[in-house]
Formats: C-alpha cells, structure tokens, sequence
C-alpha cells in the first residue's frame, strides 16, 4: 500500500466517525454503530458526542433509541467501560469482554465478605423483584430491606447482563440509573447466541471499520482484552484487512481492504472545527495518539490514568480545550492550545453556541480563556472541570 500522511488519515477516520460536516448523520443508532459504541461512563458524554456528529439532535432523539424504541442498549463492555451500542451487537459484545467483566464478580464477592449462597439469594430476590419493572438501586434496597450490600450484588448483576440500564430518575445529567431484567427490556437478546471467538473477530472488524487505520497496541488497549486475543481477531478477519505502515509508528498498522482506495484518495480536512467531550468515543478509541495530538499537550488533555478531557479538535487535530460553565447567563469556556485564525475561531464558536444550546436548554455565552493548570497536576477527576477548580467552582483565574 503506498504511503500516506497523518492528514490524509485523519480525513478518513473522521468521515468515518461522522466529524465532518459532509459526513454527519442524523440517526443516532447509525452513530452509535459507525463509532463502535457512544462512551457513556459520564452522563452528559453520550449526547454531546451525538451532537458532534448529527446536523440537528436533541437529547429525546437519543432518549427515544434507549428507552422507547430501544434500539440502543447501555452496557458495560470493553475496558470495562460503559458504552451505548445498537441492541443488534450486545451479544455479540458481551461475548467478546464477558471474561473482564466476570473476573471482577468474584473480587466483589471477597470485598464485601459475601458469600455465594447469600450472593445467589440475594440475587434471585432482586430478580423476582425486578420482574415486569424498572428500579434504581436505592428503590430495590429499600424494598428488599436486606442487610446484604444490595448495590454490589445489582452491579454484578448488570455487568453478567442479567440486568441492564434503562434511565436516569432525574434526567440526562443524573448518574444514578434505574435497571430492569434483560429478560424483560429486550428478550429477543439471546446472550449465548454467539462463540466467543466469533464475536472477538466481529469486535476488531467494527473496530477498524471505525477506526482504523490502528495498530494491535491500539485494538489490545481499547478492548481490554490484550494484544495476544487482539491478534487472533484479527488473524481469522484474514484478506479482509490489510497491513500498511503508519507514520512516525514503527508498529503495524492495520485497515480494512474495502477501505483502502478511500484512505489513499482522502484530501486533508481544511475549516473543520469539532467540541468533542469528556471521554469521547473518538478521543477514546486509540492508545498511540499522536495521530491527533502534540506530545506537549498530552498533560493538558489526558489525565494520569489517560481520561480524556473536553478537546477542541480541528481539522482532525487537538487544538484546544473546552467547557461548560452554569449560571445566570451559562459559558461555554474555550481555551487555545495552539495558534487559531480568525476563521477557525468562528467555527469552533459555532459548534460552541449548539453546545450550549443543548446543556443549558437556552442560549450560553462564549468566552475564550487563557488559562489552564494541567490536569496531570490536579485532582484525578479533573478531566470532567478542565477549565474550572472544581465541577461545580469557577474558572481558573
């Protein structure tokens, strides 16, 4: 394959991931498969990701596919980490992380002193609690008024698939969820339905159709699951993917053939401005990010456990940093890294003002501020507030 540039890289991943404005999309199901998955661990991250990507959205769009029509299913999968995937591919990705998310139920298990016989009672009784109905974890304590650490058990509960995530009590922003019986919410899901190699090999196409060009390093830290399974995904994806060499990277890099004339033809992107928030599917999706950013600017937009923050990215580029600010008018808070002309700024500006729009349900004022500490120097949770002290304090002066 003949060699090609990070521009022209960047160009093809982001029309793949919909970030551009000729590729943008207004069917969050068809998002949420196109990026393998909206990174849903934050409240807000799901919906704000979905607005980068579609030409008009609202928050009851995304509502609608989760809890109505329930085309899209939130579940915890690769790294652990909880993700919105189309209910056609929970199976299959549950079969393919099954073995991270079962090794913590025994750890569970030891840490609060349960034992299996309690754990198997207390788990039938929420079950049969459960059954024809949603409850918050707070709401099935309080009914079954047990002394056993009810909450541990539903979080088990739900990382098996036994139960799933089907709303927030307080809306979109609310953390806590209320769950239901799988069996309940979505019983044509047939958990056992799909090998476990079969569907490793189904992850890591979705993967590189959404993603790639990446490297084994990158697929192995995305899914949790190594680089050795990683590599054997890809061995049984055989001619349907292709090895090429990635700039600056001395490790392979690997592609789906059916994209390979697109990549080579890919003109770099010129005006294209994107917010992309906390722990974005993109921002997330690769453990060697040089593709998208300075190695000097990594302290000011992963944290040190690599949480990424609110970026600013610009023609498939980390440009900057961004964030939400409440009050009476609300702020989007926009912080440069580099250099932006005059053109650009009015475009990231614009992307700001939907932002806005979107949190605060009315119009937010922009503002542009100049400084930021990094985060490797702060709190650990400081990716979420990167230009505030504090989540809810106010910008750094």
């Amino acid at each position: 394959m003949q060699p090609v540039s990070w521009q022209q890289i960047n160009a093809h991943v982001l029309r793949k991931q919909h970030l551009t404005d000729a590729s943008q999309s207004d069917d969050v199901a068809v998002v949420a498969a196109d990026v393998c998955g909206l990174h849903a661990t934050e409240a807000r991250s799901p919906y704000l990701s979905s607005l980068s990507r579609t030409v008009s959205f609202s928050r009851d769009a995304l509502d609608s596919a989760l809890y109505r029509t329930k085309s899209l299913a939130r579940i915890r999968c690769v790294r652990r980490t909880i993700y919105i995937h189309p209910k056609e591919r929970v199976a299959t990705i549950h079969a393919a992380t099954r073995v991270l998310n079962e090794a913590t139920v025994g750890q569970r298990l030891r840490y609060y002193g349960l034992s299996q016989t309690d754990y198997d009672a207390c788990t039938r009784d929420i079950l049969r609690l459960l059954e024809g109905q949603a409850m918050t974890s707070r709401e099935i304590n309080a009914a079954l008024d047990s002394s056993l650490p009810v909450s541990a058990v539903v979080g088990n509960l739900c990382d098996t698939m036994r139960l799933v995530r089907v709303g927030a009590p307080s809306g979109w922003t609310d953390r806590s969820q209320c769950y239901a019986r799988l069996a309940d919410w979505m019983p044509d899901v047939d958990l056992g339905s799909v090998d476990v190699e079969v569907s490793r090999a189904a992850v890591a196409r979705w993967y590189l159709t959404a993603f790639g060009p990446a490297t084994v390093t990158d697929m192995g830290w995305w899914t949790g699951l190594g680089k050795t399974r990683v590599r054997r995904a890809l061995e049984s994806l055989d001619d349907e993917v292709v090895e090429m060499s990635l700039p600056g990277i001395s490790e392979t890099g690997y592609l789906m053939r059916a994209e390979e004339q697109d990549l080579v033809a890919s003109d770099p992107l010129v005006g294209e401005a994107r917010l992309l928030p906390v722990l974005d599917a993109y921002t997330m999706g690769y453990r060697l990010r040089q593709r998208f950013l300075d190695d000097a600017h990594v302290p000011y937009l992963y944290d040190r456990a690599g949480n990424g923050t609110s970026i600013i990215l610009v023609n498939g580029r980390a440009a900057g940093v961004w964030d939400l600010e409440g009050g009476d008018p609300p702020t989007v808070l926009l912080h440069a890294l580099v250099p932006l002309n005059d053109v650009v700024r009015a475009s990231i500006q614009a992307q700001a003002v939907r932002a806005g729009q979107m949190t605060f349900d009315q119009p937010a004022e922009i503002e542009w501020v100049e400084r930021m500490p990094p985060l490797h120097g702060r709190k650990l949770a400081a990716f979420q507030y990167p230009l505030k002290e504090s989540m809810t304090g106010t910008r750094w002066r």
